[in-house]
């Protein structure tokens, strides 16, 4: 009797902005400064402050 071959495990997104989406600018996907307490995007000029984290 054969073993049975092991599963993968689940998929690692290859795209950076998967796995941390977070650090990406909703409006024109640019990878976002941070700066302090705030992330900044310098290509379309979005913000989003600690406080709009949660």
């Amino acid at each position: 009797m054969k073993p049975e071959p092991a599963l993968p495990g689940p998929p690692r997104p290859s795209d950076p902005s998967e796995q941390e989406p977070m650090l990406y600018c909703p409006s024109c996907n640019a990878r976002l400064a941070e700066l302090k307490c705030k992330l900044i995007c310098q290509r379309c000029g979005y913000y989003m402050s600690c406080a709009d984290y949660y």
